[in-house]
């Protein structure tokens, strides 16, 4: 007589199992800087309890890596952050595949410098973005690509010019910046693997 046979697989089951999720790159400004410490662990579960599925962070400097069935938004993540850990911080959202983007705008790399890119909320204003490019003066280069500011400086690093308070005063809004290296190793190790 043999066993009973049943279907394998159930599709109707498996449709509601079966759940989308979206990979979504957070950027924090000023984590771990003087007087605003806090372990990245301590982050992950402070957004785990926002409900997003699963929260991983990439060094310590407020890099963090969601995987979420829904938006990630950044007000959402400053207020859970700043209600956990005690001080406010920015959030600078980007999802997967922005980030493949971010990294594909840069501008040509040269061997003799290295590329830091700020990330903004929102693209600056055409007049911000010609005030911008005017102060970059010096060995540095900027270029505005969207929402993130690519700023090239020769090696050895000197100090910045322009200086970064210069370039937030011209844009007018805050911003938060990573290393090439830094954003090229997050999209490696978090978005081509996944």
């Amino acid at each position: 007589m043999g066993r009973p046979t049943r279907p394998l697989w159930n599709p109707s089951k498996a449709a509601r199992l079966y759940v989308l999720l979206m990979r979504t790159v957070v950027f924090l400004r000023a984590i771990n800087t003087t007087g605003r410490r806090v372990k990245m662990d301590v982050l992950r579960q402070a957004l785990g309890k926002v409900g997003y599925v699963q929260v991983q962070s990439f060094l310590a400097t407020g890099n963090l890596i969601i995987d979420s069935d829904g938006p990630i938004l950044a007000p959402t993540i400053e207020e859970e952050i700043r209600s956990e850990v005690g001080f406010s911080t920015r959030a600078f959202v980007r999802t997967d595949r922005e980030l493949l983007d971010v990294i594909a705008n840069v501008p040509t790399e040269s061997d003799d410098g290295m590329f830091e890119i700020a990330f903004l909320d929102h693209p600056p204003p055409e007049t911000s973005t010609r005030a911008l490019l005017r102060a970059a003066t010096g060995p540095d280069r900027l270029t505005v690509t969207g929402r993130e500011i690519y700023w090239w400086r020769p090696l050895p690093l000197l100090p910045p010019y322009p200086k970064e308070i210069t370039v937030r005063r011209l844009v007018d809004m805050e911003s938060t910046r990573r290393t090439l290296r830094t954003v090229q190793r997050i999209v490696s190790t978090f978005i081509e693997q996944k």
